[in-house]
Parts: C-alpha cells; structure tokens; sequence
C-alpha cells in the first residue's frame, strides 16, 4: 500500500535591493552545500559521527560550566566543584547522544530523500 508525500512549499519574496527581488521556496529540497556536506559526513558513519559530534557539545558545555560557574565554588576547590558537576555532565552527555543520534536519523532520512529526487539512489 504506496502513498504519496506531499511537501508544503512556502514561497517568499525577499526584496534584495530597490530593483530586485528574489523568490526563495521554502520546505522544498535540501541546498546542494548541505547536501554535499552531509554525503561527506555520513561516510565516516553513525558511531564515529555520533562520537566526535556529542564529544565536541560536551567539551564545550565542560568549558563554559568551569568558566561561568567554577567562581561561586572556587573556594571548595577543583575535586568538589568536579563532584558537585558529575550528576549534570553525565546527564548532559546522554542527552546529547540521544540528541545527536535522532539528529542523524533526520539528516539521514532528509539525505535519502534528496538523493531520490536528484536519481542518486
């Protein structure tokens, strides 16, 4: 039993100077540089993308967390303040996994779908 998906296609027109305008549709295919720049990352795959995507969010949650918060426990030193953190940087990192791999589902499915309409697949 076969459907047909159908694509709401928002069309704007954003004035780009007293005489021009430009028509831009939205909703309806994947831009050609995102598209490239996905076939690219999916060739390393799911778990080495997944990896270096969630190991990069929690090394930059990790710096701003010392940088913003460390201040008002400075006084109790490092040891502690890493202690008192533990809970929020393991559920942060298992928030971004679970993010990230639904990211990768989306792009993925969205990659599919694109190289379908391009006859890439």
């Amino acid at each position: 039993m076969g459907g047909v998906a159908r694509v709401k296609v928002i069309t704007c027109k954003i004035k780009v100077s007293k005489s021009t305008t430009r028509k831009i549709e939205l909703g309806s295919y994947m831009n050609d540089k995102v598209f490239e720049i996905w076939q690219r990352k999916r060739e390393q795959g799911f778990l080495s993308w997944l990896f270096k995507s969630t190991l990069g969010a929690v090394a930059f949650y990790l710096v701003f967390s010392i940088v913003f918060q460390y201040s008002t426990v400075s006084e109790q030193g490092v040891p502690a303040f890493f202690q008192s953190q533990a809970s929020n940087f393991a559920l942060f990192t298992l928030l971004m996994l679970i993010g990230n791999g639904v990211l990768w589902l989306y792009r993925e499915a969205s990659f599919k779908k694109e190289a379908r309409r391009r006859n890439i697949l």
